[in-house]
């Protein structure tokens, strides 16, 4: 599964309701708006120009201090499955060159007569290292290591683990930003796939101090299974706008049908960030105790 997350499964088992997903978004939410009263300063540890952004599907190949909240809503099939599925980001650029990232999905899947909460795979991007880092380019390589955390019986993650080696290009030419993606997943299961992800985005600054930015954008994903002819590769498009002031960013996209039978896309994605500064953070703390 490409751009809407691996964990978005269709299935036809069924769970009792658990309140773990509730929790999550509570404690995710929580964190996210206690973050600013402690972390007042808006770090990124490279000089980047105007037009690289972090795109919504697309990975972003700046190492920064981050916390960010993902949702996507997905129809997944004709009989009324919706998947609601969330994740929580957090980033952390330990020096200009490298950095480690985690994300936490929590999702519920709904039929007409059934609701199933639960917690997706755990996912670890470590270590990210950034060799190229420039004013208009910048690269980073990492491994995604994905353990099968999820809640049993929800079907909102695989059965074994993932490892995923991911090379990621940022480009900036002006106001213009291209992201690009590779990555080659391997599961312990025996399914491997090749993924590819680009995004185009352009930037306008819509104040003179250039605080309040706005970047319309398009982004492409493609997954390619290896040795299994009878599943054919996955296309998904997204088009969406990302609005920043100052150290937050909003995102809001849609995953159109390519097809008349793609119906595996995302009709809402939406994304809640705040870049942060841990050391000033936990300097704060310190002082406090």
């Amino acid at each position: 599964m490409i751009a809407s997350p691996v964990w978005l499964q269709d299935s036809s088992r069924q769970a009792v309701p658990r309140p773990s997903s509730a929790a999550a978004i509570l404690a995710s939410s929580i964190l996210l708006w206690a973050t600013p009263s402690l972390a007042l300063a808006h770090s990124e540890h490279a000089d980047v120009a105007p037009g690289i952004i972090d795109p919504l599907v697309t990975h972003h190949a700046v190492l920064e201090d981050e916390l960010k909240v993902n949702y996507d809503a997905a129809r997944l099939d004709e009989n009324g499955v919706q998947r609601h599925v969330g994740s929580l980001e957090l980033a952390v650029a330990l020096t200009d060159a490298w950095g480690v990232e985690v994300f936490l999905p929590f999702g519920v899947a709904a039929t007409p007569s059934d609701a199933v909460r639960g917690l997706g795979d755990l996912e670890l991007q470590l270590p990210k290292w950034s060799p190229v880092r420039r004013h208009g380019l910048i690269l980073t390589t990492y491994t995604a290591v994905r353990a099968p955390t999820a809640t049993p019986g929800a079907d909102l993650g695989e059965p074994g683990w993932t490892i995923a080696p991911h090379v990621l290009t940022d480009l900036g030419l002006g106001r213009w930003g291209l992201q690009l993606n590779g990555a080659v997943e391997v599961e312990t299961e025996g399914h491997v796939a090749l993924e590819g992800k680009g995004s185009l985005a352009w930037s306008h600054f819509l104040d003179g101090a250039q605080t309040w930015r706005i970047s319309p954008l398009a982004e492409v994903a493609v997954e390619a299974p290896v040795g299994d002819g009878d599943e054919a590769p996955e296309l998904l498009m997204t088009v969406g706008v990302k609005l920043g002031y100052g150290g937050w960013h909003l995102g809001l996209g849609t995953q159109p049908p390519l097809t008349d039978a793609g119906a595996e896309g995302s009709w809402l994605i939406a994304q809640l960030g705040y870049h942060v500064t841990w050391e000033e953070m936990f300097r704060r703390a310190g002082r406090r105790g």
